[in-house]
């Protein structure tokens, strides 16, 4: 292993192992250990008043809070489907006794996602002056008064001073929003009529560009479905006051019990671990809108045995039959007291955690079919180009989108086998593509980047080849003596200082180790770059993040460009196995459809299915121009004169009709050992002169002399044909059937070689040289 590449690994093991996960251990001052105090101590002072307080609708400690028209819009959304009947002129909520009661589940952990629209009360709203309390108010910070400056003004109380730019505040009509709920289970969760649920919300402009993201915690009210949410901070105690909310006393008390155990809890927790990040986020929280949520969960149409054995079967799978889940329906009220924000929204829809987590592991099960042939296509091709001259037809570059493509997967889902949920599908992903990226890509892109190495000594062969044919010879033609012998003798390399070793001698493998590192490490360095890119790129708005989504998708979708692009400047007709071209394609589109064209994919893309259909079309177009290629030549559709001309490996071969070269035939024997036999002449039996063949006996001036394959050694009918003949204006006999099959049976190397067709081809399945001079040759 090279010196510099052994200390680039040791300090990288240092760095992963040494470096603290996280931020650095914070160690609390004795000032913050002070204000961590008085603020757990008016936290339980807020946890001893709830404890000890009654039921006041509407009401914090004795103070006014709630507009009568965001009251009246909770009771609306709470009671969208109740079995219960508000009694003219009481404040009091009493159950019908009915023989059909609605069924609600009991549990509402899971995924959500909808719209909202402003309220048509919000412009009658006024936002409320939440205070910091006095002992946490900010003195001496400059900048921490000014972003308090509305909450700590000298304004009256119900004053509409607002700052606009506060966080969370909401100015359009409309926009999306998306939130998960988590059950905090309880002791006798089962039994009790009201739970406690934890939500994270997102609330989304129209366009999508803008996002608030914020913590609820709140009430689950089982029998009737309803929940009710608040956030927390250091100017609002919306837990402490969140059972006087409820539009009725039926839950208080459950619900008041409910909510002291969890703050006492949670103080006792920040107390032993002495968490200064407790106050720390509840400040910052404070620079931002609060919100109370009022929501009502739809009714499912089920009976009330068919919910318990559903739900039962979702958290303990045993294979019973039970009906299928419907989606979750949700309406609700978001209202943000000091922003003065009133959000209603009645198509919210989602699933239940245990159904997203079956739904996403049959969709890994899927992308593991998917894996599993994607690797016995590429096992396939791998097999069929197994050889140098093979491989130098296959573009590297496409090879590396699919390393790039797969690579990501293998990240992907390697973070995601720690989802406790899903590990097992998820190692298996991870496993697959991780196979598939360095076991089989990998080693492909090294093989053919080591066969396609010396392709810069052969062009510049070859281009010399072609302009001396050129500029000396007619049409591309290739000159010879009438017995077959070339006129001009190739230049041949200098000669090695050394003898060069045996063909079957083991190569030194110190410098393909070295190429493969080097491989990988450029490989791996692009693939951690892209990544994180990415991950950057998520948190922009939303146009920028669809600009580079929709670029990086029509780019690595673009994988078959570089193979048309390889195979018009090469001159290649076929590379790839049409098998894996096809399949490839196929199983690349198969997951891009699935996020761009179904409405509910698992991970909640956007559909669009105008750039789904271009992105198949263009890939079929790809595959056509592949098709196009093999067919009719890699350039029929670009036009003569604009690329350089490819090496011809079947040339036009003419002779002077004057005489023939004696010295010419002896020199081209000496220097390519081949030995050649004219079968257009005659030698006398006796004194073996040559006797020419009569011009009456050949009108066309053709002649067919052979020469000694070196791979077979057997003799190789050449073609040649008269000067004046190929330099006639009318050429038919040049271009007929019957001579181009005829030249379509031998090969002429740009060294001025010649062998048997097939000979030649099996010859450069395994190395791409001369089997005379040992010259490197273009592709066959």
């Amino acid at each position: 292993m090279d010196k510099t590449r052994a200390v680039f690994l040791v300090l990288l093991f240092f760095f992963i192992f040494f470096t603290p996960a996280g931020n650095a251990p914070h160690i609390s001052t004795a000032n913050e250990l002070f204000t961590l105090k008085d603020y757990l101590d008016l936290q339980r002072n807020y946890t001893r008043l709830l404890k000890s307080s009654t039921y006041e609708p509407g009401l914090v400690f004795g103070e006014s809070f709630l507009p009568q028209e965001i009251v009246d819009l909770g009771n609306r959304v709470w009671d969208l489907e109740s079995t219960e009947e508000l009694i003219q002129g009481s404040d009091e909520l009493m159950e019908l006794v009915s023989p059909h009661e609605l069924i609600y589940f009991k549990n509402v952990s899971g995924i959500y996602e909808g719209s909202w629209n402003q309220s048509v009360f919000q412009e009658k709203l006024e936002p409320i002056k939440l205070e910091i309390p006095d002992l946490f108010k900010p003195s001496d910070n400059l900048t921490s008064s000014l972003l308090f400056q509305s909450s700590n003004s000298t304004s009256p109380k119900g004053s509409t001073t607002i700052n606009d730019h506060s966080k969370g505040n909401i100015t359009e009509n409309f926009g999306k929003v998306s939130f998960t709920i988590n059950e905090i289970a309880s002791r006798n969760h089962e039994r009790a009529n009201v739970a406690l649920i934890e939500v994270t919300a997102s609330l989304f402009d129209s366009t999508g560009s803008s996002q608030f993201s914020f913590d609820m915690a709140g009430f689950h009210i089982k029998p009737t479905g309803n929940i009710i949410l608040s956030t927390a901070s250091l100017k609002y105690s919306g837990l402490h006051i969140l059972p006087h909310l409820l539009p009725h006393e039926k839950y208080f008390a459950e619900a008041r019990s409910i909510m002291v155990k969890y703050l006492n809890s949670t103080t006792n927790r920040y107390e032993k671990d002495l968490d200064y990040d407790a106050f720390e986020e509840a400040e910052i929280f404070a620079k931002e809108c609060e919100y109370i949520m009022y929501g009502h969960v739809h009714s499912v149409p089920f009976t009330k045995q068919q919910l318990i054995d559903t739900e039962s079967e979702l958290l303990h799978p045993m294979g019973r039959p039970t009906p299928k889940l419907p989606a979750l329906k949700i309406s609700g009220l978001f209202y943000s007291p000091d922003c003065a924000v009133a959000l209603q929204s009645t198509d919210i829809q989602g699933e239940k955690y245990e159904t997203y987590w079956n739904r996403l592991r049959v969709i890994v099960v899927y992308g593991i079919v998917l894996l599993f042939l994607q690797m016995v296509l590429l096992a396939k091709q791998m097999k069929d180009t197994n050889t140098p001259s093979l491989l130098s037809k296959i573009s590297f570059q496409s090879v590396i989108m699919l390393i790039v493509v797969d690579g990501t997967i293998w990240t992907a889902s390697f973070v995601s086998s720690f989802v406790e949920e899903l590990s097992l599908p998820f190692i298996a992903v991870s496993f697959l593509s991780f196979a598939l990226t360095s076991m089989y890509e990998m080693r492909y892109m090294v093989e053919i980047y080591k066969a396609q190495l010396p392709e810069g000594e052969v062009d510049a062969q070859v281009r010399e080849v072609i302009q001396a044919n050129t500029n000396n010879n007619v049409n591309g033609a290739l000159f010879t003596n009438s017995d077959g012998s070339f006129v001009s003798t190739p230049r041949l390399p200098q000669e090695p200082d050394q003898l060069p070793l045996p063909v079957t001698t083991a190569q030194p493998q110190q410098s393909e180790r070295a190429l493969a590192g080097s491989l990988y490490t450029r490989v791996y360095f692009f693939l951690i770059v892209f990544i994180i890119v990415s991950i950057i790129v998520s948190s922009w708005p939303a146009p920028f993040r669809t600009i580079y989504e929709y670029t990086v998708i029509f780019g690595l979708y673009s994988l078959w460009v570089p193979q048309i692009y390889r195979n018009v400047t090469r001159g290649y007709r076929k590379s790839f196995l049409w098998s894996f071209v096809v399949g490839t394609s196929i199983i690349r589109l198969v997951p891009f459809y699935y996020l761009f064209s179904t409405e509910a994919n698992i991970l909640s893309h956007h559909t669009d299915d105008r750039f789904a259909l271009f992105i198949t079309g263009w890939v079929g177009f790809q595959v056509l121009l592949l098709f196009v290629q093999s067919f009719w030549g890699p350039r029929v559709f670009i036009p003569n004169g604009v690329l350089p001309k490819l090496y011809d490996y079947h040339p036009v071969l003419y002779y002077s009709s004057d005489g023939d070269d004696e010295s010419d035939l002896q020199n081209l024997i000496s220097t390519s050992g081949q030995q050649h036999v004219p079968t257009s002449t005659t030698k006398s039996p006796k004194t073996g002169k040559k006797q020419k063949v009569d011009d009456d006996e050949n009108p066309t001036g053709v002649k067919r002399p052979s020469v000694d394959c070196a791979i077979c050694m057997m003799p190789v009918e050449l073609v040649l044909v008269p000067r004046k003949l190929l330099m006639a204006s009318s050429n038919r006999l040049v271009s007929s059937a019957g001579l181009i099959l005829a030249r379509r049976r031998y090969v002429v190397t740009p060294c001025q070689h010649v062998f048997h067709t097939g000979c030649m081809d099996k010859w450069m399945r395994s190395r791409l040289q001369c089997p005379i001079c040992r010259n490197p040759l273009p592709p066959l």
